[in-house]
């Protein structure tokens, strides 16, 4: 007979970590819920001894739940001050939930109602479907079971009948590059073959999930290299990636980079085409033309027009931007009306180019009259996060609260803003559960220099994570999907009474440095979000 363990019961938007004592949590936690939404909690199980089988029973008002072990991954350095991390910035950065190294429960393995301890404690995550027509209160009792000894603990979920719309072309644009190279590399298969394929609808099926509305798609996929170096646009291959984006519900395809930075040189004035390499200005200028030609007669011969977001080349500066321009002017002429769109360093150096503005989200906030400005002009504007920014900026790496991850949607709803994107999908160059800070291009086996003026925060790279059956989600995609659930009550809390949303959103969020992260404050706005529209939406 096992003598004593404990449970808690946590918000899912903790931290927690496999020392996380269970008594930190509740018996009974309550929250809010809006339909076509999911209600969840985490569940810690603590003073275990490994080799212990620990069963969990769920009682409750309906089937429409799932059970996800919680599996820890590393954060082996804090996040940077400034940027990347503190061993580049050599800055003490307050903003972080833990002191590195130290593990913390991030991916969710889908499971049954069995668990066998590999250590003194494991954690899982609950989530239920909801769906009402009315306001109802729904109790859900969790019983835990470890030898002969039963603990109970009871989330409450005040559901309520305001529905989530479904994520598609009129939502928030979202997007996370999923590298498909990167899947084959990571499940062991080949790409184009069935096993593949069946991989990347996992990812675009959880990407869609998540509120990602906006598949990223690398043209190398699908352009091949002839004998006589032309580049050839393979339709079959597209047809095929387009397919499964179709059957995954995702609307946007965001076509990557179709040329670089010659020799990949940071700082270098000239780019290259992709596969080729051929320099622009150059012999470049021809096959770039030649891509967007192809591109832009499949895009009429499928009707996907309204669909496609072209890039040219990734985070111009000023350095590049004569060439920048060069090429976007190339793919605009043969590609008419079909948006630009880049995650771009500069701004004012290539104006005119871009449809489609990307700036960080500190550098938008920094120069926001600007991209008012170009909003005014017809141009749009998203924002994305990478390694940067740091401190007490909303971005998504490891060491940070996962409200921030939340909060995107928030704030997106105090500035005109169209979407949201981040380079790291699945961008995973070793093992996630085993390293979360990468040194690029140094992991070899006989390297014992690690490069840190290359490493990449803890999570930067990645946000999908791969498990033998495909892609399984995080806590960090998790905060996201909530996030951009809640910017659509918002947006309708916006129409139906501005100054109450206004003053609503700002109990929680003023820009992208300045928010709360007070998770008892965020389930209180939450509720007072879906009673207010639930009240409005009677009376109507």
């Amino acid at each position: 007979m096992k003598p004593h363990f404990n449970v808690g019961i946590f918000d899912e938007l903790d931290a927690l970590y496999p020392d996380t004592n269970a008594h930190l949590g509740k018996e009974i936690y309550q929250i809010s819920s809006a339909s076509n939404s999911f209600a969840s909690a985490h569940l810690m199980v603590s003073d275990l001894t490994p080799g212990d089988c620990v069963t969990f029973e769920i009682i409750g008002p309906h089937g429409n739940y799932k059970l996800f072990e919680l599996v820890p991954v590393p954060v082996e350095h804090n996040t940077g001050l400034t940027t990347r991390t503190e061993c580049i910035d050599h800055m003490y950065n307050p903003y972080t939930i833990r002191r590195a190294p130290f593990m913390i429960y991030e991916a969710l393995r889908p499971m049954r109602n069995i668990l066998q301890a590999t250590g003194t404690s494991l954690a899982v995550a609950f989530r239920s479907l909801v769906n009402v027509s009315k306001y109802t209160q729904q109790k859900w009792d969790i019983l835990i079971t470890v030898g002969t000894l039963t603990r109970k603990v009871t989330l409450i979920v005040d559901a309520f009948p305001v529905c989530v719309p479904p994520c598609g072309k009129d939502s928030h644009k979202y997007v996370n590059w999923i590298n498909l190279d990167n899947v084959a590399e990571l499940h062991y298969c080949t790409p184009w073959s069935d096993r593949w394929l069946a991989h990347v609808k996992s990812y675009f099926k959880l990407a869609h999930y998540g509120r990602q509305n906006t598949a990223w798609l690398q043209p190398t996929l699908f352009f091949e290299q002839t004998k006589d170096h032309t580049l050839v646009l393979n339709e079959k291959k597209l047809d095929k990636l387009i397919q499964i984006i179709d059957e995954c519900g995702l609307y946007y395809i965001q076509c990557a980079t179709v040329a670089g930075r010659k020799d990949g040189d940071w700082m270098a004035s000239e780019a290259e085409v992709m596969i080729t390499g051929e320099p622009i200005p150059g012999s470049g200028e021809s096959t770039l033309a030649s891509i967007g030609e192809q591109l832009y007669t499949y895009l009429v011969k499928h009707n996907l027009e309204e669909r496609w977001i072209q890039s040219f080349f990734d985070e111009p500066l000023d350095v590049s931007s004569t060439v920048y321009k060069q090429g976007v002017s190339i793919l605009k002429s043969v590609m008419p009306n079909i948006p630009i769109v880049d995650a771009n360093k500069t701004s004012r150096a290539i104006e005119g180019s871009l449809t489609i503005w990307c700036p960080n989200v500190a550098d938008y906030e920094h120069d926001l009259d600007f991209y008012n400005h170009r909003i005014s002009e017809g141009d749009r504007v998203w924002v994305y996060t990478c390694l940067e920014p740091t401190g007490p900026y909303l971005n998504r790496l490891l060491d940070m609260e996962r409200i921030r991850t939340v909060l995107f949607g928030w704030v997106a709803s105090l500035y005109d803003v169209d979407g949201f994107l981040h380079w790291g999908g699945s961008y995973f160059k070793v093992n996630p559960y085993e390293q979360s800070c990468v040194c690029m291009n140094t992991e070899e086996y006989t390297n014992y220099h690690s490069d840190y003026a290359s490493q990449l925060p803890a999570g930067d790279c990645g946000i999908f994570y791969p498990h033998f059956s495909g892609a399984i989600s995080c806590t960090r995609l998790e905060g996201h999907r909530i996030g951009f659930e809640d910017l659509e009550l918002i947006q309708l809390l916006k129409k139906m009474n501005p100054a109450l949303c206004d003053q609503l959103v700002h109990t929680l969020a003023r820009g992208y440095k300045d928010y709360e992260t007070d998770l008892a404050l965020y389930r209180q706005t939450k509720h007072t979000l879906l009673s207010t529209l639930n009240a409005l939406q009677t009376i109507d």
